[in-house]
């Protein structure tokens, strides 16, 4: 949670257009709530800041109630009400802020969509230097939403986030090039899927083992797909943990024995447990628990209550998630 803070508070500074002397005087106001919210104590720190934002002056406050708001520090999510705030805080040219307003408009979450006025949005806030917004408006542009639609355009934008280190932005060129699946499409997702996953982005992890795991763009390579796949799935990216279930489930077995080795079987079980925890698909859990017994037939007694913690400890670091 605390790292979260720092970063969005980080994000926050970055984008305020204001002079030197003007943040001087918001970054006195604003020390108590600050020592609060680094404290984890949010209930007084929201005090805090929703005082000095209700002020109105002092865009740093008005984007951290948003925050507030929109992450659940302290309180239940409210998107609603973090849209209402980042309008304020739009108001007062915010870049982080201009951006935020044009998500909610996109999404319809605190009034009608307008794509047309979410693209106005999302330039703005680009010219007002949050890059991260560029691949926002760059999306419009691929599906010719509140613009005419321009694919190179678009993607051009989203490049001008990827380059400033957007993961999401790498990602999005990564995700659309693959979906055109031609030699230099496949070449460009998997360049930007290798950058995205430098920085140990999960959703790339398992975009390299979707690529390696099909041949697709790269030579076909399920041992190294399997990698990919059990990175993701270590950081408890879901749709990872039947991809690296089903490989280890399906390695080759020992000539001799023919029996799985000692750590494909104790990974087939882990993983398979793990997605059997996180399954939404019925027939993926019939499947996976044919898997299971399987495994747990040939794998000895003594193992099981190891894995298991090892299992609950996985799954206690990363809560369930919707697809």
């Amino acid at each position: 949670m605390r790292r979260l803070f720092f970063l969005s508070v980080v994000l926050v500074f970055m984008s305020l257009s204001l002079t030197s002397l003007a943040l001087a005087n918001n970054a006195v106001e604003l020390r108590r709530a600050e020592k609060l919210l680094a404290a984890e104590k949010y209930q007084q720190a929201y005090q805090e800041y929703i005082r000095i934002a209700e002020k109105g002056s002092n865009p740093i406050a008005i984007v951290t109630v948003a925050l507030f708001h929109e992450l659940g520090w302290g309180r239940k999510v409210d998107k609603v009400e973090a849209c209402q705030w980042f309008e304020k805080a739009a108001a007062l040219d915010v870049p982080l802020a201009v951006n935020n307003l044009a998500n909610c408009i996109e999404n319809s979450i605190h009034q009608d969509k307008d794509y047309a006025l979410a693209a106005q949005l999302y330039q703005k806030a680009a010219d007002l230097g949050y890059h991260l917004a560029f691949c926002h408006l760059g999306d419009l542009y691929l599906h010719g939403k509140g613009v005419e639609q321009n694919t190179e355009k678009g993607l051009e934008f989203c490049e001008r986030s990827a380059s400033k280190g957007s993961v999401p932005a790498m990602l999005r060129i990564a995700d659309f090039n693959l979906a055109l699946n031609t030699v230099s499409s496949n070449a460009a997702a998997l360049n930007w899927y290798s950058v995205a996953a430098s920085y140990q982005s999960a959703p790339a992890q398992f975009g390299l083992g979707k690529m390696l795991l099909n041949g697709q763009g790269i030579g076909q390579d399920p041992l190294e797909a399997r990698e990919w796949f059990e990175k993701a799935a270590a950081q408890g990216f879901q749709p990872a943990y039947y991809e690296t279930a089903l490989l280890y489930y399906r390695a080759p077995k020992d000539p001799a024995t023919g029996l799985w080795t000692e750590n494909d079987l104790a990974k087939s079980y882990l993983w398979i447990s793990a997605a059997l925890k996180r399954s939404e698909n019925k027939a993926f859990s019939e499947q996976l628990n044919t898997m299971l017994d399987d495994v747990k037939a040939v794998m000895p007694l003594t193992w099981e209550a190891d894995l298991k913690q090892k299992l609950e400890a996985h799954l206690l670091q990363f809560p369930a998630v919707s697809d």
